[in-house]
């Protein structure tokens, strides 16, 4: 899978793909859950470790 379109990583934190679900999951050095990112349609949503939605990226592919 492509992952270019997700541009943003939480500081320090290690990134585990789910191609199965077009997911990228985001751990703190420490090895807890730090949240994730998803594509949704032409939009990338990110979202913390409580499942709120804190970034929304609108042109992924910088058009």
């Amino acid at each position: 899978m492509d992952y270019s379109q997700y541009r943003f990583i939480p500081k320090g934190d290690r990134v585990k793909e789910q191609p199965d679900v077009n997911r990228l999951l985001f751990w703190t050095p420490t090895g807890e859950p730090d949240g994730y990112a998803e594509k949704r349609g032409t939009a990338v949503l990110y979202y913390d470790r409580t499942g709120k939605a804190v970034r929304v990226d609108t042109n992924p592919y910088n058009r």
